[in-house]
């Protein structure tokens, strides 16, 4: 799906603020963001070789990336939202110390939630309130998320409410 028109000057937004994240010698900056309901998790790493740490695609630093990249973050899954089909739960944006930016949407398959875990199944039930999907669009995943959401809300309806996430 091409973006265009506002859901492109998100995207730009979202652009600059990770590319002004990257430091000197870096050869490009990776923005991994999970959004679920109301959470989400967001990873910054810029790619140098003088990295103390390293993956597959080499050495890097973590970033820490201005909180305007959030909000254009969750402002383009917004507007990226299509009736029936719902809209993206991860991406990655790919920002070059050049500047060129390329992205890359996650729309079926579960995203990594908080501190490497899953998200709450009850965020995925507030997800799919917003963001509705017709059957042919909800994976076999979240139709379990969701319905250990239901569970979930019966339990902790039963207890006080400083006890839901014990």
């Amino acid at each position: 799906m091409a973006i265009q028109g506002e859901q492109m000057e998100r995207f730009r937004e979202l652009g600059l603020a990770v590319y002004s994240a990257l430091g000197e010698g870096d050869s490009h900056i990776e923005y991994r963001v999970s959004l679920v309901g109301l959470t989400g998790r967001i990873v910054a790493l810029r790619y140098n070789p003088a990295g103390n740490l390293q993956d597959s695609a080499g050495r890097f630093f973590s970033a820490e990336v201005p909180s305007s990249a959030d909000s254009a973050a969750r402002a383009l899954r917004e507007l990226m939202f299509e009736p029936g089909k719902g809209t993206w739960f991860s991406a990655v944006v790919t920002v070059t110390a050049e500047g060129r930016a390329s992205v890359s949407y996650n729309y079926d398959d579960e995203p990594e939630g908080p501190g490497g875990q899953g998200f709450d199944p009850v965020a995925y039930k507030i997800e799919f309130e917003k963001f509705p999907r017709d059957e042919a669009h909800t994976p076999e995943w979240l139709r379990q998320r969701l319905a250990e959401a239901v569970e979930l809300n019966k339990k902790r309806a039963a207890l006080p409410r400083d006890q839901w996430f014990d």
